[in-house]
């Protein structure tokens, strides 16, 4: 303690330290959370004030550190930035392989329902032309059913003719093979009497 304040008072031009600061060496978190010591040049800054402003209010030490503090908090920052930009990159690339993909299966969806939309169509027109082929087609069933009765009962009727003229054919020509027996014998029976 007694060196802290022989220093102060030894040289009080150059700047002074609070005693407070050297006895405890009190640090105070900056930003980026680094711990920094912090000096007070009180005599510098008094004569700033009193000179309004022909003596710079900080020393040159005081503005290199203050300089290096705003470069090492802006590279943080800047590499805090450009994390961040590639993690967000990252995520961007993920999205937009993932836009392709749902692109990719809209497209195929829509040609899915395409093919089914023909498929419908198609099957919709032969229901039509089976609607309308059908009371034709029974049409056409009933009057060959309707054809086939009618060439069946004239087949019948066919048949029963023929037959009817195959008996009256037939009794005919027994009536004459038997007159042409009957003469045959009376032409006999006159040969063998004479």
């Amino acid at each position: 303690m007694a060196d802290a304040t022989d220093r102060v008072l030894r040289y009080p031009a150059l700047s002074l330290r609070m005693i407070v600061v050297e006895q405890s060496t009190s640090r105070s978190l900056g930003r980026g959370g680094e711990v920094k010591e912090v000096t007070v040049g009180v005599i510098r800054k008094t004569v700033s004030i009193g000179t309004l402003g022909v003596v710079s209010f900080r020393s040159k030490k005081e503005k290199l550190r203050r300089a290096q503090r705003s470069q090492a908090d802006a590279e943080a920052a800047l590499e805090h930035e450009q994390t961040a930009r590639s993690a967000a990159e990252q995520r961007i690339a993920a999205a937009e392989k993932r836009v392709k993909r749902a692109d990719a299966d809209a497209a195929h969806a829509a040609k899915r329902l395409d093919r089914s939309r023909r498929r419908a169509r198609k099957a919709a027109k032969l229901e039509g032309l089976a609607a309308i082929a059908e009371p034709v087609v029974r049409a056409a069933a009933k009057t060959a059913s309707n054809a086939t009765e009618e060439i069946a009962e004239r087949g019948r009727k066919a048949r029963r003719r023929t037959r009817k003229a195959a008996k009256r054919s037939a009794r005919d020509l027994k009536k004459r093979t038997k007159s042409s027996v009957e003469q045959a014998k009376a032409a006999v029976e006159s040969a063998i009497t004479r």
